[in-house]
């Protein structure tokens, strides 16, 4: 290969991973938003509970305090999660996992013709869609990176695409 075909061939493969990265993290900030949405259903109505139970006096135990803590920390919950975004992260990383399909499709398609294009036709191609997936994917810079989790990605399309490498440090 040459240095188009492997530029090509790498940008199909980070399009794939990035595809596969986003798809995790969409899944990821969900299950965090509905967790944070119980913790605070389960508070919410533990604290009228403990109000309820607060009106029933009893002797030997206050109750008080266990509804103002529990108050206090669901309005503090409730207060913080629109800061928190969690909902956002995975709407985001939802449309940067269908871009990035778009955009491993569009090199897979290049690469599939890549023997029966002349080399400008190639390389115009894949300036093309590279330029495009730039302007595309610039939420990208603003998302949460985890780096296990790529690397992940990476040994995955490793796997599927029957690669005898090892990911890639540069």
């Amino acid at each position: 290969m040459d240095c188009l075909e492997d530029a090509l061939w790498d940008a199909m493969l980070d399009s794939e991973m990035n595809a596969l990265y986003y798809g995790y993290i969409a899944r990821r900030y969900e299950s965090r938003e509905q967790q944070f949405q119980i913790f605070v259903a389960v508070l919410t109505t533990g604290s009228i509970s403990t109000l309820q139970l607060w009106k029933t006096q009893t002797s030997w135990f206050r109750w008080i305090w266990i509804y103002d803590l529990m108050s206090v920390v669901s309005i503090v919950v409730s207060v913080s999660l629109p800061f928190v975004n969690f909902g956002k992260i995975a709407n985001n990383a939802r449309s940067l996992r269908i871009e990035f399909k778009s955009f491993a499709s569009e090199y897979e398609s290049v690469w599939i013709k890549r023997n029966s294009l002349p080399r400008e036709i190639l390389h115009d191609n894949f300036i093309a869609i590279k330029n495009d997936e730039i302007k595309q994917t610039n939420i990208d810079s603003n998302m949460p990176r985890d780096i296990k989790l790529l690397e992940k990605c990476q040994n995955e399309i490793i796997k599927a695409k029957h690669l005898n490498s090892t990911v890639r440090n540069d």
